[in-house]
């Protein structure tokens, strides 16, 4: 790829040769045309022109951008205009008042990556401005890209100097499993990325991209904009919020806009299998949906399932679904199923998952499932037992490691954590590689992920995957079905580690203490008999109890930390003694306010 060739460059292009067409277009109400408002390629070109001016008349090249959006066209303008100003964009949600893990966020990564304007909309400069305020970061400027203060003498724009290794921006990790850091993304990862998209998923300028990915997380940031506008194709999205209230105007906005490449985290397959109604589903063609693309948390087969056979009578076709496996540091994807061939699942043997074999076998009600992540994206991707940094044969289950154009430099400003991760080096001293910390296996060439490194939990020599507890637990009761859960080992006396469940259930059994002490039991009970392990804690909270990340990943550390320092607001839990007396003060019932039990006494 010539050094030359920069996504500016390549947009400056799309908005010659295709001046008229639509670039971007925000359905502001899916299901009414009218409330449509779109931009074109010259809409977009002029109006990043105008920012980029206003940008490089008050900073240098180089200067970080941090931009904080609603929902609308706002947060593309802001984007393409720091591209053309060569200034690092860094995309954080909207502070929000009463929301003070959001503002915390927002403050920590101001400044880590040194931020030096705020971008915002007229609407929300108030927010915004007064976020900074509190945040005490007064040498930040906060402006409105819709109301700019243009100079009558300003120069006008000239094309950024920059090359294919220069930063598009920093993509803070959403922090799963450790505090959050700054991917430096170049125009060269994300050109890369946008080349597998042409060959994998058969995407071109004739495609329609769409959804309702929020756009500072990466799978929005990348496969929702700057895929399509590489491509020179057009971009139909909604707000996410709108999505959360009626899931039906996710499918409605690709119906209305015959839109074929779609994607969201597996929850939304969920969402909409569970909750669409049969008249919504009547009133449905998504037949035009021909990469319907799941990924950013465990895909469940029998989601897939569910989800084919809710909307196989308005067109949808299982062939259509696409399993991908990516993250931030590989600028989004490094596999993904091919286009127009539906996931491949295979029932495995669990007594040798948990030996770090995986070997499918034939399919019974108990043998758990894993779906496959596809195919490498111009990517390699090898598994290493993590012990010694040796490549495991097919079948083994190791840390996924991978290398290639799509992998990012490192973290911005972090020397440590960017050697720790991006500089993975083979026993025999290859090296180059980034080490994701996910565990998985190649089977015929494609990629499954068994779990996440950190999170697995090794009970009396049994390798335990927490996303696999938690699946199990959710389909014990209906109470449990559409909720989240987190499985998490804590250090206690006096037999080292013990197994602690914190699972959402409906909102509808709070101050039900007998029915909800059932439910422990019943958990407890499968734990024992069906799984193999003692749960020396079970914890129900409310739903939206479980911490989670933008993309739905659950943030199993984070929940541990939680019980460890009695921060939770339980409907109802039931610690073993010697758990209560480590980690709840009262060592009894009623910290909360609500019920507590000890297990084994009265």
């Amino acid at each position: 790829m010539s050094a030359q060739v920069t996504v500016a460059a390549v947009l400056r292009r799309h908005a010659v040769e295709r001046a008229d067409r639509s670039a971007l277009i925000y359905a502001a109400d899916p299901a009414v045309a009218t409330a449509d408002i779109a931009l074109t390629y010259a809409d977009l070109d002029r109006a990043a022109q105008r920012l980029a001016v206003w940008l490089r008349a008050r900073m240098p090249a180089g200067s970080r951008a941090m931009l904080l959006y609603p929902p609308g066209l706002g947060f593309a303008v802001a984007f393409v205009g720091c591209l053309y100003a060569d200034v690092i964009a860094v995309p954080v949600p909207m502070p929000a008042a009463g929301i003070r893990q959001r503002d915390q966020q927002a403050t920590g990564i101001a400044r880590d990556a040194g931020i030096a304007v705020a971008l915002t909309e007229s609407a929300s400069l108030p927010t915004v401005t007064a976020w900074r305020d509190a945040a005490g970061l007064a040498d930040v400027l906060c402006a409105a890209t819709d109301a700019l203060d243009d100079a009558a003498d300003a120069p006008p724009w000239t094309p950024p100097d920059a090359d294919a290794a220069s930063p598009v921006m920093l993509q803070y990790t959403s922090g799963s499993t450790g505090d959050p850091k700054g991917v430096v993304i170049t125009h060269h990862n994300v050109l890369a990325q946008v080349a597998m998209t042409r060959r994998v998923m058969a995407a071109s300028e004739q495609s329609r991209f769409g959804g309702w990915l929020p756009m500072h997380h990466d799978m929005g940031m990348i496969v929702q904009l700057l895929q399509p506008l590489v491509l020179g194709a057009t971009s139909v999205f909604m707000s996410p919020f709108e999505f959360l209230k009626r899931p039906v105007r996710w499918l409605q906005l690709i119906e209305r806009h015959r839109v074929d490449i779609s994607l969201a985290p597996h929850f939304a397959y969920e969402v909409c299998a569970r909750h669409v109604t049969d008249a919504q589903v009547a009133g449905l063609d998504l037949s035009c949906w021909t990469v319907a693309g799941i990924g950013a948390e465990a895909v469940r087969a029998r989601t897939l399932d569910a989800f084919s056979e809710r909307f196989g009578p308005a067109g949808f076709r299982r062939e259509a679904l696409t399993v991908g496996y990516g993250m931030a540091e590989a600028t989004v994807y490094a596999s993904v199923g091919a286009r127009g061939i539906a996931p491949t699942v295979h029932a495995v043997d669990g007594d040798l998952l948990e030996r770090n074999e995986f070997r499918p076998v034939p399919a019974t009600r108990d043998t758990p499932t894993i779906v496959s992540c596809g195919n490498p994206c111009e990517m390699e991707i090898i598994v290493v037992d993590p012990a010694t940094s040796t490549p495991l044969p097919e079948g083994g289950v190791g840390e996924v490691w991978l290398r290639g154009d799509g992998v990012a430099g490192g973290y911005w400003g972090a020397a440590a954590a960017t050697a720790a991760t991006f500089g993975g080096t083979l026993a025999g001293g290859e090296s180059g590689y980034l080490r994701t910390g996910d565990l998985g296996a190649v089977h015929g060439g494609e990629l499954y992920i068994t779990g996440r490194l950190k999170d697995l939990l090794i009970v009396r020599g049994r390798n335990l995957h927490p996303q696999d507890i938690e699946d199990e637990v959710r389909s014990l009761h209906e109470a449990l079905h559409t909720r989240y859960g987190a499985v998490v080992a804590v250090p206690g006396q006096p037999q080292g580690e013990h197994v602690v469940i914190l699972q959402e259930c409906s909102g509808e059994l709070a101050g039900d203490t007998e029915r909800l002490a059932e439910l422990v039991g019943l958990i407890r009970d499968h734990a024992a008999n069906q799984i193999g392990f003692h749960a020396a804690a079970v914890v129900l909270l409310r739903p939206g109890g479980v911490s989670r990340t933008a993309s739905g990943k659950v943030q199993r550390a984070l929940m541990r930390e939680h019980f460890m320092n009695a921060a939770l607001d339980p409907l109802h839990e039931e610690l073993d003694p010697e758990l209560r007396r480590q980690y709840r003060k009262d060592n009894a019932g009623g910290r909360y306010g609500r019920p507590a039990v000890v297990h084994g006494a009265a």
